[in-house]
C-alpha cells in the first residue's frame, strides 16, 4: 500500500511541477516578446527610409506647384491619360510638374522601366505596391518632394481616378490661397467625425487592434490636398513616432498631422462627391465653367478624357461662372469615404445585368436576386437591396425586345 501512495504522491508533484514550468515559460514569453518589440532593430521600411528603384530630376527647374499623383503599377492607361490632359506639358502651365508614385511589382517592372524611359516622370519605391501599403507610397511621395523639390511653392497630393479643372485649381490657387499659411496647413476636402469600418467583409475593414477608436480623427480626404514642402517634412518626421496604420489618408493628414501641429482648411467647395456632376457638366451644351474643381471618375478614362477636353474648351474661351447640374444630388460629409460603395456597384449592376438578360424572365432574375439576399450570400448582402431597386426600375422603364428563337436555350443563365 504504501509504494502506491507514494506512486500517487510522485505524480502530484509533478504535474505540480509541470504547472509551474509551463506558467513561468508563458509569462517569459510575453516578456521576451515585449522586450523584443521594445528593443528590436526596426528595418530601414519601418523606418521611412526608402530606396529608389526608379528616380527621376523632375524639379530641375523649381515649379510653382508639384503634383504627386498615387498610381497603381498596372494604371498604365490612367497614366497616359493625365500626361493627355491636365499634365500636358504642351499646356500653357509650364510651372506645373508631375510625378507618379508607384511601389515595387514583378509582373509589370519591365513595362514601367519602358515607360519611364520615355516620360521620365515616374518615382519608384523598395515596397510591394498593395492597398495596405499605400502609407508607404504617401510617405514616400512626401520625402521625395521635400528631399528633391524642396524649393517648389506648393505640393499637392492626388490619386489617378480624380478629375481636375487644372486651370481653375491654378487660378484658385493665385487669387484665394495667398491668404493661408500654407507653411502649418492642409488644404482639403475636410473628414470630420468619420466612423471606422467594422465589418470584416469590407475592404476597409480595420480591427481594433489597427485602430481602436470608433471614429477617425479629423483628416484630409485622399482623392487631393494641397501644400508645401514644409509640411511634407514635417510629417515626414512626425510619422516615425506612430505605429504603421495603413488608411494612408486618415495616418498621414489626421493622426500624424495632429502629432505635428498642422491644421487642414476646408476646401470643400471644390469638391463633387460623385461623378453625376461631372457627367452632367461634360454632356451639357453650356459654354459655363463648372461650379467643382475635382471630382471622381471611378476609373472612367473615357470621362476622365471628355472631361478634360470641356475644361480647356471653357479655359480658353474664358466662359463665366458657374454651371450647377440640374439634379446634382446633394450628398452627406461621410460619402467621401464609400468610393468602395460606387466600385461595388458598378460589380453589382454588372451582376444584375448578367440577371437580367434580354432571353430571361426579369421574374425570375428578381426571384434569383431575393433569395440571395434572403441567404445573406458571400457578397456584402446589403447591396442586394440596391440591385432589387435597379431591377425594378428597370422592369418599369425598358422594355425587353423578343428574343430570338435559340435564345430560348439559355433561359436558365438568369
Amino acid at each position: 500500500m504504501y509504494w502506491k501512495w507514494a506512486l500517487s504522491h510522485c505524480k502530484r508533484i509533478a504535474f505540480g511541477l509541470c504547472f509551474v514550468i509551463l506558467l513561468w515559460l508563458c509569462i517569459g514569453n510575453i516578456v521576451l516578446n515585449s522586450l523584443e518589440n521594445r528593443f528590436r532593430v526596426k528595418s530601414d521600411l519601418e523606418r521611412y527610409k526608402f530606396q529608389y528603384l526608379i528616380n527621376n530630376d523632375i524639379c530641375v527647374k523649381d515649379p510653382y506647384l508639384l503634383i504627386l499623383v498615387h498610381s497603381a503599377v498596372d494604371h498604365f492607361r490612367h497614366r497616359i491619360v493625365i500626361r493627355r490632359t491636365w499634365a500636358d506639358p504642351k499646356l500653357d502651365l509650364p510651372q506645373i510638374k508631375v510625378a507618379f508614385l508607384l511601389g515595387m511589382t514583378n509582373q509589370f517592372q519591365d513595362a514601367i522601366e519602358r515607360e519611364n524611359e520615355v516620360h521620365e516622370d515616374i518615382i519608384q519605391g523598395n515596397f510591394v505596391d498593395s492597398y495596405r501599403n499605400l502609407t508607404y507610397k504617401h510617405v514616400m511621395g512626401l520625402s521625395w518632394a521635400s528631399t528633391f523639390c524642396n524649393k517648389t511653392k506648393y505640393l499637392m497630393k492626388m490619386d489617378d481616378d480624380i478629375f481636375i479643372d487644372i486651370h481653375q485649381f491654378v487660378d484658385y490657387i493665385a487669387n484665394q490661397m495667398m491668404t493661408i499659411n500654407l507653411r502649418n496647413n492642409i488644404a482639403c476636402y475636410f473628414q470630420t467625425g468619420m466612423p471606422v469600418v467594422r465589418d470584416p467583409v469590407s475592404k476597409w475593414f480595420v480591427s481594433k487592434t489597427e485602430y481602436s477608436p470608433d471614429t477617425f480623427d479629423n483628416y484630409c480626404s485622399g482623392w487631393a490636398y494641397l501644400t508645401t514642402t514644409y509640411v511634407a517634412k514635417r510629417l515626414c518626421e512626425a510619422v516615425k513616432k506612430l505605429p504603421y496604420f495603413w488608411v494612408d489618408d486618415v495616418h498621414l493628414t489626421g493622426s500624424t498631422a495632429k502629432l505635428a501641429n498642422i491644421s487642414q482648411v476646408r476646401l470643400n467647395h471644390l469638391f463633387a462627391l460623385e461623378s453625376e456632376g461631372l457627367i452632367d457638366w461634360t454632356r451639357s451644351s453650356t459654354s459655363l465653367k463648372w461650379d467643382k474643381m475635382f471630382a471622381p471618375t471611378w476609373g472612367d478614362l473615357g470621362l476622365s478624357r471628355k472631361a478634360h477636353e470641356k475644361a480647356l474648351k471653357c479655359h480658353n474661351m474664358k466662359c463665366n461662372c458657374c454651371y450647377k447640374p440640374p439634379t446634382t444630388p446633394k450628398p452627406t460629409a461621410k460619402s467621401t469615404t464609400v468610393k468602395g460603395v460606387a466600385q461595388k456597384m458598378i460589380f453589382g449592376m454588372e451582376f444584375l445585368h448578367k440577371l437580367v438578360v434580354t432571353s430571361a424572365s426579369s421574374r425570375k432574375a428578381h426571384k434569383t436576386a431575393s433569395k440571395c439576399h434572403n441567404m445573406k450570400c458571400n457578397f456584402c448582402y446589403n447591396y442586394y437591396l440596391l440591385l432589387l431597386i435597379a431591377a425594378e426600375v428597370q422592369l418599369l422603364t425598358s422594355i425587353t425586345p423578343k428574343p430570338p428563337a435559340k435564345s430560348t436555350t439559355v433561359k436558365g443563365v438568369a
